[in-house]
């Protein structure tokens, strides 16, 4: 995982793009969201329909892809159909007219509005910074259609500072709802790290809550931000 400097968020779903076949020209390596619907029949059989925020020469060849994902609509299926929002990442340049997906989920996205960083990051303690201490914060959250977060609960942290800080700042986090197919919920982590000091994080895995639909192979995150911290180092 790569450490983000400056508090920045890692979610990989956030980037808004306005010209596509600009950045294609231009920036080759950036990745453009999108959000697709995908319908689940009663047998649980997935059908890929709409595809927002892609030219669409893009959005053929993300179907295209997507059709060769193993997608698994969750248990049980066999009462009723239902659907989700798949959400996702595609590279604006094709190799041989194939497009490179990346972090596709079902998990909604998260969302700043130009919200103060102040708010929105959780504050890397500095009390922790000073003992050198790296760590981690988790939390279940249940988020509205609006994607409000309408429930918080902690579930584990590695310190109380850590998790007060991160319970700070999702206090205030808001979900695009465009990417929600309904109400939903999830785990999310926030992890507290400190640049070029060697040190381990300590790594959790989301668990997944397979009554809902799922690409196979990932985790159930809403996602992981990881905040950097300079180490304070004190004069003799």
């Amino acid at each position: 995982m790569t450490i983000l400097s400056n508090r920045k968020l890692w979610l990989g779903l956030a980037m808004l793009v306005t010209s596509q076949a600009a950045l294609a020209e231009t920036e080759p390596d950036i990745s453009i969201p999108f959000h697709a619907r995908v319908d689940f029949n009663a047998a649980g059989i997935p059908t890929v329909g709409t595809i927002e925020g892609l030219t669409p020469q893009l959005a053929s060849a993300v179907r295209s892809e997507l059709a060769r994902m193993t997608i698994r609509p969750g248990a049980p299926t066999e009462h009723a159909p239902f659907h989700a929002i798949l959400n996702g990442n595609v590279s604006p340049t094709l190799t041989n007219g194939v497009a490179e997906i990346q972090n596709a989920s079902f998990f909604p996205v998260l969302i700043s509005n130009g919200m103060d960083s102040a708010a929105f990051y959780p504050v890397y303690p500095v009390n922790r910074i000073r003992r050198g201490d790296e760590g981690m914060a988790e939390f279940f959250l249940r988020i509205a259609s609006d994607g409000t977060v309408i429930e918080i609960k902690p579930l584990r942290s590695t310190h109380p500072d850590f998790g007060q800080s991160a319970l700070r700042a999702v206090r205030n986090w808001r979900y695009d709802s465009a990417t929600l197919a309904t109400e939903t919920d999830g785990i999310v982590q926030i992890r507290f790290l400190l640049r070029g000091d060697g040190h381990n994080t300590p790594q959790t895995d989301c668990p997944l809550d397979r009554s809902k639909p799922f690409i196979a192979g990932q985790s159930g995150c809403l996602g992981i931000m990881e905040i950097a911290g300079a180490l304070v180092v004190r004069k003799p």
